[in-house]
């Protein structure tokens, strides 16, 4: 307990709650390290990557999940994950402290810095 403060979101979307989700660790409870964990075969990278490739829309509210992920669209799923990983560490960079990416695989257990 205290070790770690986690917020999850499908495809670690950033939107204006989770970032104050995020900031919240920093500013309250000094947090001092922020890792953006993105994981192989993500399924919510996967569905908007097709749904990008496809050129269709996902319902409801899963859409924000497509247009969040479209500037690092891809042609792989890693590499789309990877891409959106440093996207939110550049986003997250204003915080005060040190925000990384790193990627799991799921395959090996290894996380690895990216």
């Amino acid at each position: 307990m205290g070790d770690l403060m986690v917020v999850r979101t499908a495809a670690h979307t950033l939107d204006p709650l989770v970032k104050a989700a995020v900031e919240y660790g920093p500013q309250h409870l000094g947090v001092p390290l922020v890792v953006v964990l993105g994981h192989q075969r993500c399924g919510a990278v996967t569905a908007a990557r097709e749904a990008i490739r496809d050129g269709r829309r996902l319902h409801g509210d899963l859409q924000r999940v497509v247009d969040e992920l479209l500037p690092s669209y891809r042609g792989d799923v890693t590499g789309m994950i990877q891409a959106h990983t440093r996207a939110c560490v550049r986003r997250l960079g204003g915080l005060g402290v040190t925000v990384i990416g790193a990627y799991y695989s799921l395959d090996t257990g290894v996380v690895r810095r990216i």
